[in-house]
């Protein structure tokens, strides 16, 4: 009889809070231009201490249908409380795209925002007064057909008549461009040395050392998320900068990614890292608010990075030793 009871009583309350959940979806606008933000509202409204949730949101809804950031407000309204999700979006196609369904959690049963809503994305817009500056009182004449001309040079002619040239300024290039690095290498030691005594430590200890230093400080948890991945940037770039060599700190993410092709690094290691590099971008240049599980495992990388990269003393004793050996056999010989 208890069970009975138990089972009747659990069925009611499931069908009470059915009752007492509404969702509300709409666009803030429905027609945008290309590259244009607008915001899709989903507003659910429960009773309260039933717990709403929606899945982490992926980088985009559809294909060319781009997710910046997600935030969430509430608003209580006597026994029920209003949840607001604000997902800013951007079209990159001049299309009307279908917005899908978001997946809600709503106590222990699973509902969908509307998914009829329509997005309008207009074409790039010609700046009229432009076109207008446009001189059409000009009229073109007509001429009789002129005689055939000499044509003009081909490549090869080019090529043929001052190849010797061009060899001599594209050697006399790359020796400026490799005096160049020697003097950057130069320049470059030269100011290790100047350093405090506290920055002369390893790139992996100087490393290891700041990537703490930024998670005892919680910037992305204060909701700081330029600054976080603006200080996580600049550490990993220095290390990179002191352990290969290579100008890590003064190059963008494109120049970098053509650099990190040349190096010893781990195929998987530099697509993780240049996927920490667009997402610190973003973060930096365009306000998008990462979620804080992929702020804690881009850090949690940067500690990988740093350790599967750390020169291995083992390896270097070995190495010197073998260098002593054949130097050894040589005087002996």
């Amino acid at each position: 009889m208890k069970r009975v009871l138990l089972i009747a009583t659990i069925a009611l309350f499931t069908i009470t809070v059915s009752a007492q959940v509404s969702i509300k979806t709409y666009l803030s606008k429905d027609t945008i231009r290309f590259a244009q933000k607008t915001t899709l509202n989903v507003e659910v409204t429960a009773p309260a201490g039933v717990p709403v949730l929606m899945p982490q949101m992926p980088d985009t809804l559809t294909k060319d249908l781009a997710v910046s950031s997600v935030k969430v407000d509430t608003t209580k309204h006597g026994s029920s409380v209003v949840y607001g999700f604000r997902i800013n979006i951007f079209g990159f196609d001049d299309t009307v795209f279908q917005i899908p369904a978001i997946p809600l959690r709503v106590g222990d049963k699973l509902y969908y925002s509307d998914s009829t809503l329509r997005l309008v994305v207009g074409k790039i817009e010609i700046d009229s007064a432009q076109v207008a500056k446009i001189d059409t009182s000009q009229v073109i004449k007509v001429f009789d057909v002129k005689k055939p001309i000499n044509p003009r040079l081909t490549l090869r002619e080019l090529w043929l008549r001052f190849r010797y040239w061009l060899l001599g300024l594209i050697l006399l290039i790359l020796l400026a461009y490799l005096i160049y690095l020697i003097y950057k290498r130069i320049k470059h030691n030269r100011q290790l040395k100047e350093l405090p005594i506290e920055e002369q430590i390893e790139p992996h200890e100087l490393a290891f050392r700041r990537l703490k230093e930024l998670e005892q400080k919680k910037l992305y948890q204060k909701g700081n998320f330029k600054d976080y991945y603006a200080e996580l940037s600049e550490i990993l770039r220095q290390y990179i900068e002191r352990r290969y060599y290579i100008r890590a700190l003064e190059s963008t993410t494109s120049e970098l990614k053509i650099l990190l092709e040349v190096m010893s690094i781990d195929d998987e290691l530099k697509m993780q890292l240049i996927e920490l590099f667009e997402t610190a971008d973003w973060a930096k240049f365009a306000g998008h608010n990462p979620l804080p599980d992929v702020c804690q495992r881009h850090l949690d990388f940067a500690y990988s990075f740093v350790e599967k990269t750390t020169p291995q003393p083992e390896a270097e004793e070995e190495t010197e030793q073998t260098e002593d050996t054949i130097n050894q056999e040589n005087e002996e010989q």
